[in-house]
């Protein structure tokens, strides 16, 4: 029995749009940023609802940029954006968190790990490989504030400069997959 080869490569966003901010964001509160086109709840929106109800917002400041099946109380709520305009308003926010549920490869999470954000990401799907060491994995509900803690406390310490594959890289990748096979 032979095994097949195999590789996971990431994907990777325009990075004429998604990059990082050319100076560090100075702000009292914590901001964060969430994005989702689809309005499935699947994509996390009972993580979403439960800190539209439980955030402190004297501390963080959430938006949240798609289409919601959520009215949202406290959060932030911005139509979906173009590309462009999404690259921008990405790169306001210090961190970004993703609670979608079995997301295989997550690219708003890559789009925003490339706009020098700090990501937090439910453990599920393809999030964990994705944020890898220097980002922020939870649960659920039960773990959110205390990880969204811990992105506080990061962002007081130091600047976030993981890096993730660009587009020439990952093109590379398949080239080399490719020549492996063959």
């Amino acid at each position: 029995n032979q095994t097949k080869p195999f590789e996971t490569i990431l994907n990777a966003p325009d990075n004429s749009i998604f990059f990082p901010a050319e100076s560090s964001l100075s702000s009292q509160k914590t901001k964060i940023i969430a994005t989702s086109w689809s309005n499935n709840w699947r994509k996390g929106f009972d993580v979403y609802q439960y800190l539209d109800q439980n955030l402190d917002f004297k501390r963080f400041e959430f938006s949240f940029v798609g289409n919601s099946p959520i009215e949202f109380k406290n959060i932030r709520h911005l139509s979906p954006l173009k590309s462009k305009d999404l690259g921008d308003e990405l790169r306001k926010h210090h961190a970004f968190i993703t609670a979608s549920i079995d997301d295989p490869c997550s690219n708003s999470l890559i789009e925003a790990i490339h706009c020098g954000l700090i990501p937090l990401a439910r453990s599920s799907g393809g999030h964990p490989q994705i944020v890898g060491k220097e980002g922020f994995l939870f649960q659920g509900n039960g773990d959110i504030l205390k990880r969204l803690e811990d992105v506080a406390v990061k962002i007081s310490k130091s600047s976030f400069s993981y890096k993730l594959p660009c587009i020439k890289e990952v093109g590379g990748m398949y080239v080399k997959f490719a020549e492996k096979v063959v």
